[in-house]
């Protein structure tokens, strides 16, 4: 028999750390191992713990080292059980009884010898029994209902506890070694059988033990199941029908991955599908994304309506929640597999569907057109936005990237955009000088222009953020309501424009908020969702004060509102809206009535 190399209580603590090793330590000094042997260049016992049935530990080494260790228990090696068995073994390696490996046992066997063997060990565990239906001879098709069977046994036996995870990983992976020897002996349509009922029963299970399962050992499974069918995959280059069948198979874990949110779930499937794949294979593939793209645009957005407060009113309003990751995810990579076939307007098509905006603008800049890349930014987040300006910098259009960061800085309260401009813009030496003598020239003849001058060079200079408070109590001392006005919708601040109407006093029409709202109407068509912001505000401060000029005034404003939401196409917000409406002010008569005769 070979012999196993020298290890001391050093090696073993160097093996498995500290923390493992102290624990182990008193596992052995309280006698936890038992039912000690020796295989081969394995070592074999059974210990004790905090289970009612003791864990199966097995260590193995080559000629100089250990190289692997099992364990039954939920972490399942380099644990203190471990340790306890190569203390026992340093300790007594005399108690070990020597057997030879079982693959040197059975093939001693007869027959005979085997079959009661086989008996004995089903009455010991006659959950084994299932073991039986999976013998199958080669080329003789096997049916998968029994191997579906076996993953939900796997996770119906699983107590709901810590732990369980693991003890279902163990089973899943035992299945898995029937789909590795059905590989093993070629028949590449039976593993890929068997890889499928693991795949399938551990995305419906997915949700119920994602949470226990903190290692990842389910998630383990599907990876080992993603190399096998990557392994049938190579060796079924004739054989078109199961090609499709693998692939199909491995674009579901893609595809449940990118539902999951990106969580690494057969991370490998995608590429798979890239590399191993024919030009024609891919082709098909690029088709079953197009159609998970669509489907992922029909989802209905979800719709949730909050209450917000501003200045003793209370108005609702909607928020719509749509899920841009998986299209994003999607879409880039239908880019990938399409790479070498689509065209540039076919390649900014798919960008533009599926949200990838940095991909459009990179793009763009590439084909030189700088007007249009800038106009993809507006689509962007504040956070993707300081991403997507340091792809116009690395284009060498510097003065691009800081007129776009500029734009969204003064309308934005997110710091980090004046932090980028701060960074990346160097202030002229006179830019200073310039700012003051602006901002004398405005004081002394305020006009929206001198405005935007005065927040370009404030900006510019790092300033804007403690000037615009500034400049705006000014205006309002001034009484410059119509520029203030002006000077909010260009900034996208309506709760500012409603301020400025309570300030006017009663909010049955006056000539001050009349003016006010006036100027709103003339930017409908430029700026409809700031317009409809304004009046969503307005309407819930005229219906607050309980007085029918102003319900009147309301009726006439959500007319307005009726045909915004048409002409951008958002006609279920609006049934959405004016239905609330009405429920929240039901036991308003009198606006009800106004509402029922403007047909509203």
């Amino acid at each position: 028999m070979t012999t196993i190399p020298t290890i001391t209580e050093e090696d073993v603590r160097d093996f498995v750390g500290e923390g493992s090793f102290q624990r182990g330590q008193k596992y052995f000094r309280d006698n936890r191992i038992f039912d000690t042997r020796r295989a081969g260049m394995a070592l074999k016992a059974k210990c004790e713990g905090s289970r009612s049935t003791p864990y199966r530990v097995e260590v193995t080494f080559d000629n100089t080292d250990i190289v692997d260790t099992d364990c039954s228990c939920p972490v399942g090696g380099y644990c203190k059980h471990v340790v306890a068995l190569l203390l026992t073994w340093l300790a007594e390696p005399d108690e070990f009884i020597e057997q030879q490996d079982i693959d040197t046992l059975l093939q001693q066997c007869e027959k005979d010898e085997l079959i009661t063997l086989i008996k004995q060990m089903l009455r010991r565990d006659p959950d084994l029994e299932y073991l039986l239906t999976t013998i199958s001879k080669v080329g003789t098709p096997i049916d998968p209902q029994i191997y579906r069977n076996q993953v939900e046994m796997a996770y119906r036996n699983a107590a709901d506890e810590w732990g369980a995870a693991s003890e279902i990983a163990d089973e899943l992976l035992t299945i898995k070694e029937t789909g590795d020897n059905f590989a093993e002996r070629h028949d590449y349509a039976s593993a890929v059988v068997v890889y499928d009922t693991i795949v399938t029963g551990v995305i419906n299970h997915h949700y119920e033990y994602q949470h226990q399962d903190e290692e990842g050992e389910i998630d383990e499974v599907i990876t080992e199941c993603v190399e096998g069918l990557k392994l049938c995959l190579d060796f079924v280059q004739s054989d078109s029908a199961l090609r499709e069948q693998i692939m199909r198979m491995l674009f579901a874990i893609y595809c449940f991955n990118v539902e999951a949110g990106g969580i690494g779930f057969g991370e490998d499937a995608p590429d798979i599908l890239l590399e191993d794949t024919t030009d024609e294979e891919r082709h098909t593939i690029a088709g079953w994304v197009r159609e998970a793209i669509a489907e992922n645009k029909q989802q209905a957005p979800k719709f949730d309506f909050h209450f917000r407060w501003l200045d003793g009113f209370s108005f609702e309003e909607e928020s719509v929640y749509t899920e841009n990751f998986a299209l994003e995810l999607l879409g880039g990579y239908l880019l990938e597999l399409e790479e070498d076939t689509l065209d540039d307007e076919a390649y900014l098509r798919i960008c533009r569907e599926t949200g990838r905006i940095a991909d459009a603008v990179v793009r763009l800049l590439e084909l030189g057109r700088i007007d249009e890349a800038v106009q993809e930014t507006k689509q962007a987040s504040d956070y993707d936005l300081l991403g997507i300006a340091n792809l116009f910098v690395k284009a060498r259009k510097n003065r691009v990237a800081e007129r776009i960061m500029q734009q969204r800085a003064w309308r934005s309260r997110d710091s980090r955009l004046l932090e980028w401009l701060k960074k990346n813009y160097k202030t002229p030496d006179d830019a200073e000088d310039k700012l003051v003598q602006a901002t004398a020239k405005f004081q002394e003849e305020p006009t929206f222009e001198r405005y935007k001058e005065v927040r370009l060079l404030a900006t510019q200079c790092g300033r804007w953020d403690k000037m615009r408070p500034e400049l705006h109590a000014f205006l309002k001392a001034s009484h410059l309501n119509e520029l203030l006005t002006q000077v909010d919708l260009d900034e996208d601040d309506t709760n500012e424009i409603i301020k400025l109407v309570q300030a006017t006093g009663s909010p049955i029409l006056n000539d001050a908020s009349n003016r006010i709202v006036a100027f709103v109407q003339t930017v409908e068509e430029t700026q409809p969702d700031v317009a409809l912001n304004f009046y969503l505000r307005y309407v819930a401060h005229l219906i607050d004060s309980r007085n029918r000029r102003a319900y009147e005034e309301a009726s006439r404003i959500l007319i307005r509102m009726r045909t915004l939401y048409e002409k951008l196409g958002k006609n279920d917000a609006w049934i959405r809206y004016i239905t609330r409406l009405h429920e929240k002010n039901r036991a308003l008569k009198a606006l009800q009535s106004l509402l029922d005769a403007a047909g509203l």
